[in-house]
């Protein structure tokens, strides 16, 4: 029996109590094999999934993290609990999940194992813990720290009992006491408030942080550095805890005097007199803004700033650390045309609406990347097959052709060229390889193979570019000139054109090595190298010259000090340092 005919015989069997799985308040998936084949809202809602669909066929430790934290991989774990619910009937136990964009979660999983139409389905419940767990740490902390100074103020006491007979024993304890104090207020950042809530006390090192004075602070609540962002559910949490008589432990969002934001780790805890009543409040906090900011650093060295998607490093990374990586590399087709005729500012925005359409394929198990350039990524995962993948990229070329993008009021038809690969090892030279022989043969996919004209296509691409940098490095690109003749007979001007003379002095055309330049990403130097050249050549002629330029020469801001026209007499630049080529009739 299929997955989906168990579906729908299921949803008949429980139709009578479809409202009840509906509305539940927790998460509720059924597995048939290993694998889930339903679930309810709550799930959707809590793993914050796109739809109902997205979950089928998934395995529970897709919506894990790898490993859970006694080290086990989930994947085995996973298939382990579901085990023992069908060999007992049932099994509860305690679950590290994680929602679809990453974030984990504890939660406590009840599996009930059922039989329907002769099939075994395990019926799970999935609570969301995660309070729990963090109060009992907070209590395990607390403990542990009210342990701690337990001992302190025993030490202090057995101080004090024993200095009991001299006045000198006495300041000496009494002296401990405020280095204890003194080491507090160096270290952390300390506030005291009364029972409403208004700052009793505030150290130096709290004023340095909020930028605020002492006499400032004194007698207004600490709202006065409560971030906008922050919820007021944070709040409400928080005096809850401390009015119960417990240790309330977060991290807080603040803003300073100047309007600054920065974050603090706090414990706030009350402070009972000797009937066990609350007398006032104590926080105690850490500044560690400093982390913060080196995670917004690394997310924007990530992030390709034009389309937000993540860029070619983060790719790499994800490659190397994601299990059984299934990749496809995309190019756009004849973008060029599109720069070259709307301008830079048009191909970037269609470059944006590209990637927002792209961007909604992403999922759990499918992430999308900008390349570079004018190609973009697709990185599926874990148990999802090249198959899936290739068909994903199938449709989604379908779509590109049903539905122009529009750019400002113009409408583009955008095509693309696909190469599809999996294997851990050398898994984005091998996709590339595809890509180019989807391009070179003009297919929209290909699925890489070991297919020799593959490989040998990779190879000549490799040698191409070893002959273009040692020119490059050996003053090896030459200029040369082809005469141009008016009807009257009389010399008008040169068009300088482009040589390569290799390492066996043999001069090559730029038909045999241009392409193979600008997939090395050379070719903004040959410009550069042919521009510098002709203007020095010329610079003390009185013929006219011509230049072939495409409009990416043009917008290079390596080019753009050069004055791009037709030159007549000594134009203005500092030459550069290369060998001038013939300019003849060659």
């Amino acid at each position: 029996m299929s997955r989906e005919q168990l579906k729908r015989l299921l949803l008949d069997d429980i139709s009578q109590y479809q409202k009840l799985f509906e509305s539940a308040y927790d998460p509720i998936f059924l597995l048939h094999h290993g694998f889930f084949v339903d679930c309810n809202q709550a799930a959707v809602d809590t793993f914050r999934l796109c739809g109902k669909d997205e979950v089928y066929h998934l395995h529970p430790s897709q919506i894990s993290p790898e490993f859970q934290p006694d080290g086990q991989s989930s994947e085995i774990k996973a298939n382990q609990m579901i085990q023992i619910c069908l060999e007992k009937g049932s099994n509860r136990f305690e679950w590290m999940h994680s929602t679809v964009d990453g974030t984990p979660f504890w939660a406590e999983v009840t599996l009930v194992k059922m039989v329907l139409h002769h099939e075994p389905v395990v019926y799970a419940v999935v609570r969301n813990i995660e309070a729990q767990k963090e109060i009992e740490n907070r209590l395990l902390n607390i403990n542990l720290e009210l342990r701690r100074k337990n001992q302190t103020i025993q030490e202090v006491n057995n101080e004090l009992k024993a200095a009991t007979d001299t006045h000198e024993k006495l300041l000496e304890s009494i002296t401990s006491l405020n280095e204890y104090r003194k080491a507090l207020d160096e270290s952390s950042i300390v506030s005291k408030t009364d029972l409403f809530g208004r700052i009793t006390y505030a150290n130096d090192l709290f004023c340095k942080v909020s930028g605020y004075s002492s006499a400032e602070l004194i007698g207004q609540s600490h709202n006065i550095i409560r971030h906008p962002d922050t919820p007021v559910e944070t709040f409400k949490e928080l005096w809850s805890t401390i009015q119960d008589k417990r240790v309330w432990k977060g991290i807080l969002k603040n803003r300073s005097k100047s309007g600054k934001t920065y974050y603090v780790n706090s414990v706030i805890f009350p402070i009972l007199d000797s009937q066990n009543q609350i007398k006032e409040y104590m926080a105690i906090r850490q500044d560690i803004t400093s982390l913060y900011e080196k995670d917004a650093i690394i997310d924007e060295q990530y992030t390709d700033q034009l389309t937000s998607l993540k860029n070619r490093v983060k790719l790499k990374a994800d490659v190397e650390k994601l299990p059984l990586p299934k990749l496809a590399i995309m190019n756009i087709d004849r973008f060029k045309d599109i720069n070259d005729s709307y301008g830079q500012e048009v191909g970037d925005l269609l470059l944006i609406k590209f990637a927002q359409k792209l961007k909604r394929l992403a999922n759990h198990n499918l992430r999308v990347y900008r390349y570079g350039g004018d190609e973009f990524a697709i990185l599926a995962f874990g148990h999802y097959d090249l198959s899936e993948l290739e068909t994903v990229c199938r449709h989604f070329t379908t779509d590109l052709a049903k539905h122009n993008l529009k750019v400002e009021d113009n409408y583009f038809t955008v095509s693309v060229r696909i190469g599809l690969a999996e294997r851990n090892e050398q898994l984005l030279t091998i996709v590339e390889m595809a890509l180019s022989h989807a391009k070179s043969n003009a297919i929209d996919l290909v699925v890489y193979n070991d297919d020799l004209d593959m490989r040998n296509e990779m190879l000549e691409n490799i040698e191409w570019t070893k002959r273009i940098k040692f020119a490059l490095q050996n003053r090896g690109i030459l200029l040369f000139g082809q005469k141009i003749i008016g009807n009257d007979g009389q010399q008008d001007k040169y068009e300088t054109l482009m040589r390569l003379e290799d390492e066996n002095g043999q001069l090559i055309s730029p038909y045999f090595f241009l392409e193979h330049a600008k997939r090395a990403r050379l070719y903004p130097l040959l410009t550069r190298r042919i521009i510098d050249q002709a203007c020095r050549f010329f610079q003390d002629k009185t013929c006219q010259f011509s230049l072939n330029l495409t409009i990416q020469d043009i917008l290079n801001e390596g080019n753009g000090r050069f004055s791009i026209t037709t030159y007549s007499g000594k134009p203005h630049l500092r030459p550069g340092d290369y060998r001038t080529g013939r300019v003849g009739g060659y």
